[in-house]
């Protein structure tokens, strides 16, 4: 939503051939080469322009979607074949997406959720009643600190002219002379203040009414998540519904329930995390199977929600059914690889991530997985060659695939090589307590002890509450013969973990 048109490659999680910088025209107008191109060649074509998308051209429900392809936010469930990249302006949102809100965003005044624009406009009555957009009152060319002054008067005023009122542009009975000359409309009639579900933010309300109510605390925190009990969905943009008309889907299909199991474990997964969403995903997904449809999101949401039940077996039986509807999808291949090393069955779990890499290789979670399988396999050196493909290609975001190459390292006899894995793993990411564990474990090795217990006390740093940088002080202290202090630091790692027997034999020891 924040940049222009980008080109993500398929079954990838963050792999992008271009980025836009900052949001261009074609978000709006679309791809714009063939009308750059036709230009430069000096052809003008006479009447509309067929090179590019003219929002002014376009319907009303057209015109709001391009609008709503940012602001409608909820849970999105993309049609098959799209993804966040691949909306186009004219097309309808309804044939690219669908998006899931909780249902008090329709329902309960006050549950004013972040980028909920076209949700509240489209209570107002000026928008029921007119033919309004959102370029009645926004202008897309320029920012809103560039506007006059009284830019948004002015588009109230168009509709509701001093001709309207008898006291002027500014009916209220309160109103001062002053408002009544001017009329501040959306200080009055849209108020500014917090949201339901993002907290630390000041949110214009686009339902514009009458007399709104007090304003909401910025600080207030976030009801919509705070909540013990979970959140209905409901679905907007189905059907064939209008962009303009808002509101829930009023039955249920079979391809609505697919849908609707992937909305809830998106809820589950990035929001709420409560047990309740998982039966609703279940059911949704088994329904929704059963009524003949189908969509790989939902199978794939059906078989993790299995798993957070404790039943792997079923998950892995859902992944096993989704590879043969969907045998060429990466996703499905990495999950099914994914449960299979969970049930420790690191051959099967490697076959599968060997077919996901084979089919996207750029997809780096199935790389790294794969990395797993075949180091749990006893395959060390494929599993290094797989970490080297890995950071091949992303050297930069990796840490925790250059401390596992550290690690392979190791068990291959290579110390200098794996120091130099775990250097790498700890620069990119100095909380990575492991890395500066494995480090000072080598500098110990080699009676470094003060380079060795800066390593131990950054790993302390990173996480105060991980015992094993006061157990690696506590041996070290151990070998200087410092035993006080080497009991200070083993009594920490009692204190943090009681049961630790590492820790009570070398402090019976002590003793």
């Amino acid at each position: 939503c924040h940049t222009g048109t980008v080109t993500h490659t398929p079954s990838t999680q963050n792999h992008f051939t271009a980025v836009g910088e900052g949001i261009t025209c074609e978000r709006c107008h679309g791809p714009g080469a063939a009308h750059a191109e036709a230009r430069a060649a000096g052809t003008r074509p006479r009447g509309a322009d067929p090179t590019i998308v003219n929002p002014a051209r376009l319907g009303r429900d057209a015109r709001l979607a391009l609008c709503q392809q940012c602001h409608l936010a909820g849970l999105t469930v993309f049609r098959p074949g799209e993804d966040p990249a691949t909306y186009r302006p004219g097309q309808p949102l309804a044939a690219h997406r669908t998006v899931f809100v909780p249902v008090e965003e329709l329902t309960d005044d006050e549950a004013v959720g972040i980028d909920s624009h076209p949700l509240r406009l489209a209570r107002s009555a000026c928008y029921q009643q007119s033919a309004m957009t959102c370029g009645t009152c926004h202008d897309p060319h320029r920012p809103a600190d560039l506007l006059p002054g009284d830019h948004y008067n002015t588009a109230c005023q168009s509709c509701h002219a001093s001709a309207n009122h008898d006291g002027g542009l500014c009916a209220r009975p309160a109103a001062s002379a002053a408002e009544t000359a001017t009329g501040d409309c959306t200080g009055c009639h849209m108020r500014q203040g917090g949201t339901t579900n993002v907290p630390h933010v000041t949110f214009t309300d686009h339902w514009i009414r009458r007399r709104p109510g007090p304003p909401r605390d910025p600080g207030a925190g976030r009801p919509a998540f705070d909540r013990a009990d979970p959140l209905r969905l409901v679905a907007l943009q189905e059907d064939g519904r209008p962009a303009h008309v808002l509101a829930p889907r009023a039955t249920h299909t079979a391809y609505g329930d697919l849908e609707r199991a992937a909305a809830y474990w998106q809820l589950y997964e990035t929001m709420h995390t409560r047990p309740a969403y998982l039966d609703s995903v279940r059911t949704a997904a088994r329904r929704g199977l059963a009524g003949g449809a189908d969509h790989v999101e939902a199978r794939i949401a059906l078989a993790r929600a299995l798993a957070e039940i404790d039943s792997v077996g079923a998950a892995l039986r859902v992944l096993s059914e989704a590879r043969h509807a969907f045998p060429r999808d990466p996703w499905v291949l990495f999950w099914l690889g994914a449960f299979h090393e969970a049930r420790g069955d690191a051959t099967a779990a490697a076959e599968a991530l060997e077919q996901a890499v084979s089919i996207q290789p750029r997809l780096i979670e199935a790389q790294k997985k794969l990395a797993d399988a075949l180091l749990r396999a006893g395959r060390e050196e494929a599993a290094l060659a797989r970490l080297d493909t890995v950071l091949a290609r992303d050297p930069v975001h990796q840490p925790r695939a250059w401390h596992n190459k550290g690690i392979l390292h190791l068990r291959l006899g290579q110390p200098e090589a794996a120091a130099f894995a775990f250097t790498e793993a700890a620069r990119l990411d100095p909380d990575l307590v492991d890395a500066h564990i494995q480090l000072g474990t080598l500098l110990l090795a080699q009676e470094a002890y003060e380079a060795a217990a800066r390593r131990f006390y950054l790993a302390i740093v990173a996480d105060p509450a991980d015992p094993a940088g006061y157990g690696s002080l506590g041996m070290l202290f151990l070998q200087l013969g410092e035993t006080e202090r080497a009991r200070h630091f083993l009594e920490r790692v009692l204190a943090l973990d009681p049961g630790n027997p590492a820790a009570h034999a070398l402090l019976d020891d002590l003793r």
